[in-house]
């Protein structure tokens, strides 16, 4: 993941901020994502990238004993 902060924000902050995440890529698992941070006027804030993989969460714990899942939200 990369951030660039491109501006800081006024000193009493902002009322709030608009964000544009797009995926660029989704291929076998893997997606490329880009996140750009606006201002109220519009301007440019941030700018981040972001790779990762997209995996099913069970892949982590099919190996684990039933008795550790107890308790887990997708169990």
């Amino acid at each position: 993941m990369g951030l660039e902060v491109k501006q800081r924000l006024a000193s009493d902050g902002e009322e709030w901020l608009r964000l544009r995440c797009a995926a660029k890529m989704i291929d076998k698992g893997r997606f490329d994502t880009e996140t750009i941070v606006f201002d109220t006027q519009g301007r440019m804030v941030a700018l981040s990238h972001q790779v990762a993989m997209a995996v099913d969460m069970t892949r982590n714990y099919d190996k684990r004993p039933k008795d550790e899942l107890d308790g887990l939200w997708f169990h």
